[in-house]
């Protein structure tokens, strides 16, 4: 990924709502119609832009519901939108459930379709999103498709449900199934990871219960749990920890409706904690998607119904610790759909989130938040210098008010490399650290105040 790198002094005013922060919506082809246009999955491209993967819902009498790209540049201004439908018009419901970036600048598209036949669908594209291969494999009448997430090794891992069988599928870049394997356990999935040492996570809901499977990658089990929280439970996303625990978020069920959840378990699926995140007043709430920040929070999106009766739709980031401290929440006004919206950290404390809007498509950045809690705003300098730094770099942090603050440094897969109590100036010493992007977070009494990012060059 190409990065435009930090100047040698490094400013970062912490907490300003107004940093940063735009709102996009995108009208669907066919919204003179009355068509629809959701985005379900969102990813930062080499060129600091975006792309969203979308659905696109036709008015008609037969069904004409496709899978639409839409790329932006870094501001949100649409710069094209292209429709994976082999003839516009095609009696066709493809979805989609995974997009990502190929190194030749190149997109790789995955979900579903029934066409005929139902299949796990693939479609590769260039850089400007004209297709250059599809491929369907048999699911054998299977509907039910869910996730899209990349291995290390460069694979992509799917999930199909029948009335009787769970079904996981592999494939390589190229669209080949390299895996399919029949699961022991039963239950309905919503999310599977791979975890640090290479097994898979499935994360779902079985007969109301929170459900989570481990399997080694020939999908063989290597252990199930249940958790039982309410009348009704659920994960529905699943983030890897480095350390071989585990976040999930979802929903819990009770008489007023359901409450977003997240939870972390240890690698033997041992609850560490678990929380219902801030005070969201409605008949319905969950999470959709989550994803590590620079400072090595969880950053979360999912969707409120507010009113069930008048169908007055909403949605939330919210901002939590690895230790279950929810730091910050945002609502927004718009519809995030459920099953769908999609969340990314591209840089420092900001947030990308897609979703669906009134309007169609949308797309949120923010780099600040407006917070439903009491939390104070914290509005000083932190200053890096040199940046790029080769053997050391001086962090001074000016108009302070806090006196214990503790600096930890992590590299770009999330790793603490370094974790120490410093004062308003810090040393901090990169000789022995390989050369790569490193994002620092300073915090007080364990909260997260501020961050920022230094360039290692050797």
């Amino acid at each position: 990924m190409r990065i435009i790198y930090l100047t040698t002094i490094f400013t970062l005013m912490l907490n300003c709502s107004l940093a940063q922060v735009w709102e996009q919506s995108y009208v669907p082809d066919t919204a003179f119609w009355g068509g629809q246009g959701l985005a379900y999955q969102v990813i930062q491209t080499q060129d600091n832009g975006y792309l969203m993967a979308g659905e696109l819902d036709l008015p008609t009498g037969a069904i004409r519901h496709y899978i639409q790209l839409i790329k932006t540049n870094s501001q949100g201004n649409e710069v094209w939108r292209k429709l994976l439908a082999t003839t516009y018009g095609d009696v066709r419901l493809d979805r989609v459930n995974g997009i990502y970036e190929m190194p030749d600048g190149g997109f790789l598209i995955g979900g579903s379709t029934y066409y005929n036949q139902f299949g796990l669908y693939l479609v590769r594209t260039d850089a400007a999103g004209d297709t250059i291969w599809r491929k369907v494999h048999d699911t054998f009448g299977i509907q039910n498709l869910t996730a899209f997430s990349k291995t290390t090794t460069d694979e992509f891992l799917s999930l199909g449900r029948s009335d009787s069988t769970l079904l996981l599928f592999r494939t390589d870049t190229s669209g080949n199934l390299t895996l399919q394997k029949n699961l022991d356990d039963y239950f309905r999935p919503y999310d599977i990871a791979e975890m640090p040492n290479g097994d898979y996570l499935i994360v779902g809901t079985r007969n109301g219960v929170l459900h989570t499977v481990r399997t080694d990658t020939q999908g063989d089990t290597l252990w199930t749990k249940d958790y039982f929280y309410s009348t009704g439970d659920a994960a529905t996303a699943v983030q890897p920890l480095p350390n071989g625990d585990f976040l999930v978020g979802g929903y819990r069920t009770g008489f007023t409706g359901q409450s977003a959840t997240m939870a972390r378990y240890d690698g033997s699926g041992n609850e560490v904690w678990q929380t219902i995140l801030g005070n969201i007043v409605s008949t319905d709430a969950r999470v959709s998607d989550m994803v590590l920040d620079a400072a090595g929070n969880c950053l979360a999106t999912g969707s409120v119904t507010e009113n069930l009766w008048t169908a007055t739709n909403g949605g939330f980031v919210a901002a939590v610790t690895l230790s279950g401290q929810t730091l910050w929440m945002d609502t927004l006004s718009v519809a995030i759909n459920a099953g769908g919206a999609s969340i990314i950290s591209p840089f420092g404390n900001c947030y990308i989130v897609a979703g669906g809007s009134p309007q169609g498509y949308y797309l949120k950045s923010d780099c600040g938040t407006t917070t439903t809690f009491s939390n104070s705003k914290f509005d000083f300098d932190i200053k890096i210098a040199p940046n790029p730094a080769t053997d050391f770099t001086q962090i001074t942090i000016e108009n302070c008010q806090f006196q214990s603050l503790h600096l930890k440094l992590f590299d770009e897969t999330g790793r603490v490399v370094r974790a120490v109590n410093i004062g308003k100036e810090y040393r901090l010493e990169c000789h022995d650290l390989p050369a790569g992007i490193y994002y620092l977070g300073v915090f007080n009494k364990n909260q997260l105040i501020g961050n920022g990012k230094v360039l290692i060059e050797k």
